[in-house]
């Protein structure tokens, strides 16, 4: 596996993760009251406990899409 490889690689995984994470929110803001009410239900938790999971996850998830994906796309860069 070469560098070029590599860094193809992490943009595709970038791109990928990026597109996920985005349509996550869209679906989380346009549908909060509906999406809140399902995650209360499934883990009994109440609703305003269910929001916040959901955006502390989906923080989360942003933190390692960058950690994993576009730091290692960015030091490939600039060692090539």
């Amino acid at each position: 596996m070469n560098i070029e490889m590599l860094s193809q690689f992490f943009l595709w995984s970038s791109i990928i993760n990026i597109v996920a994470s985005s349509l996550a929110f869209l679906v989380v803001i346009i549908g909060r009251n509906h999406v809140s009410r399902i995650h209360s239900k499934l883990f009994n938790v109440s609703e305003e406990k269910a929001a916040e999971k959901i955006y502390s996850s989906m923080i989360n998830y942003k933190t390692i899409i960058f950690v994993f994906n576009i730091i290692p796309y960015i030091a490939i860069q600039i060692i090539k």
